[in-house]
């Protein structure tokens, strides 16, 4: 089975962020993108994607499942936890399944 992170948990402001439009709006597409460029730059290019979750409200549930998932924490001063111990809130660590 491939690795696949599952959302056990959302709040009202998660959200799938990707890097936004630029240069659409004259067809009427407007940028969105990230709330916060920089943390978004700097935990996509630790994890080598190009989308990432963004959390500002209500929290998030993450769970791994089927193999080891890299993942990335860059922003704001968020409660971040891996089984219960506290995280620092830049970080970048492996999430192991069931975890």
């Amino acid at each position: 089975m491939s690795a696949r992170l599952l959302i056990r948990a959302a709040g009202p402001g998660v959200t799938i962020q990707d890097e936004g439009r630029l240069g659409l709006t004259r067809f009427g597409v407007t940028p969105a993108g990230p709330m916060d460029l920089g943390a978004y730059l700097a935990a996509t290019r630790a994890v080598s994607v190009r989308v990432a979750i963004e959390a500002s409200l209500g929290g998030a549930v993450f769970e791994a499942e089927g193999a080891t998932l890299p993942i990335a924490f860059a922003g704001g001063a968020f409660d971040i936890r891996l089984d219960g111990r506290a995280l620092p809130p830049a970080c970048l660590l492996p999430l192991a399944p069931g975890s």
